[in-house]
């Protein structure tokens, strides 16, 4: 019903020629089970599918190790050379504190994790890179 709803507001929107990205982020939220980090750690197991910001990141020669922020909590994800796409690893090189993006992977336990759990990346989204700070552009030497 919910679903149909929105389907049905987001023709009416078109029509009347209203953006539509909010509803097809509430759509793909909602068919895709987008969980909070702490709605993650609490199912404590399984695939997840996440979203935040890099709040810190930690690059290795075949490993990468992000930890991802959103309002709830944090939690590490870790992008492995050899189980992902070129095109996730080229990626996740590129990211900075700050980008944003989704993260689809499977949640498993890890003491070692800043929140005791960790998501083994299998599927990395970039919503937006972010900017190298502070832009050199913006300061002018005297």
């Amino acid at each position: 019903m919910f679903i149909t709803m929105l389907c049905l507001y987001k023709d009416y929107a078109r029509h009347k020629q209203i953006s539509t990205s909010f509803l097809n982020y509430i759509l793909l939220a909602f068919i895709m089970q987008i969980l909070s980090i702490q709605e993650a750690l609490n199912k404590k197991s399984g695939k997840v599918t996440i979203h935040g910001w890099v709040y810190r990141e930690r690059k290795l020669k075949d490993k990468v190790f992000l930890v991802i922020r959103d309002s709830s909590n944090i939690i590490q994800c870790v992008v492995d050379k050899e189980k992902v796409s070129k095109k996730i690893w080229e990626d996740s090189n590129k990211l900075l504190i700050e980008s944003s993006l989704e993260i689809s992977g499977e949640l498993y336990q890890d003491k070692r994790a800043p929140t005791n759990y960790e998501i083994k990346v299998a599927s990395l989204d970039i919503i937006q890179f972010a900017d190298i700070f502070p832009k050199s552009d913006l300061f002018v030497l005297l």
